[in-house]
């Protein structure tokens, strides 16, 4: 856990031992700690999971309300 920079609660945290208060929060404060070698990691899983989250919602298809025909 030390070389990734985490105590035992955070450790705790993230395996869902232990509550958390907010997640962006409880991130800031992860990040906060790590060095730069860390963050280029982290940087790179986010950016990821950001990409495959962006194509998953290009991909679905929108629904459209059904049309009612209006006679004048």
């Amino acid at each position: 856990m030390k070389a990734y920079g985490l105590t035992v609660e955070d450790f705790n945290k993230v395996m869902g031992r232990a509550p958390i208060g907010s997640p962006k929060d409880d991130c800031r404060a992860m990040i906060d700690r790590m060095d730069d070698e860390q963050l280029t990691a982290v940087r790179a899983v986010l950016s990821q999971i950001l990409r495959s989250s962006a194509q998953a919602n290009e991909a679905k298809p929108t629904k459209q309300m059904p049309q009612i025909a209006v006679a004048n």
